[in-house]
């Protein structure tokens, strides 16, 4: 029956490589850990607070994910600036989102300078180029092992869902969390009652029958 069992990105290096597409070099983490610390140094100097952090135990690493959830969640320097727009600028959260821009805008120049793309983009770019696979159209994918998608995630589904045969998304709920209509945030599977709220929403907006 020709089945794959493949995570997002290696699904994204299929369709690259059917398509002829070069994604760039792909940055790891220890890629994107040594290209925060290369930033962190040679912008010490306009670094409001975490210019001294740069030498203390876990920092790096911690600034690192901090990169992959904005590039994940598709949070821009826009996004970032509107956050700040009615802040104290002597607060030490306005200046801590100072600081977390400036590292953000330094690591997209550079991954521009250099071709880098972060992994967590590859969803972003497969998604710009599903409707070019005959590989995606000609396929069923089932989507197992997730409770909820990132927003550049839900994207893509999106983009799939409009052309492959069929998609079917495993989730996990009990049968009281299924029937109730709205549950309250604090609730177990809240979360999974989001996303296929979100699912559904799609696939009416698409004009897909839900089964």
């Amino acid at each position: 029956m020709n089945i794959d069992a493949i995570g997002l990105n290696r699904l994204a290096y299929r369709v690259f490589d059917e398509l002829s597409m070069n994604s760039g070099q792909v940055l790891e983490d220890f890629g994107k850990s040594m290209l925060v610390k290369k930033i962190l140094m040679e912008n010490k100097q306009d670094l409001l607070v975490y210019g001294s952090y740069m030498d203390k135990m876990g920092f790096v690493d911690e600034m690192k994910s901090m990169m992959s959830e904005l590039f994940q969640y598709a949070v821009d320097r826009e996004d970032i600036d509107r956050a700040m727009e009615n802040m104290d600028e002597d607060s030490s959260t306005y200046r801590k989102l100072h600081d977390i821009r400036l590292i953000y805008e330094k690591f997209e120049e550079h991954n521009v300078k250099d071709s880098y793309i972060v992994a967590e983009q590859l969803s972003e770019l497969l998604a710009d180029n599903v409707d070019r696979s005959r590989f995606l159209a000609d396929s069923y994918l089932y989507f197992d092992g997730f409770t909820g998608f990132t927003p550049i995630q839900l994207n893509l589904l999106r983009r799939i869902m409009a052309c492959a045969r069929d998609v079917k998304v495993v989730l996990t709920m009990d049968h009281r969390a299924y029937k109730k209509r709205i549950l309250a945030e604090h609730e177990l599977f809240y979360l999974t009652a989001e996303t296929r709220r979100q699912l559904i929403r799609i696939a009416d907006e698409l004009h897909l029958p839900v089964k």
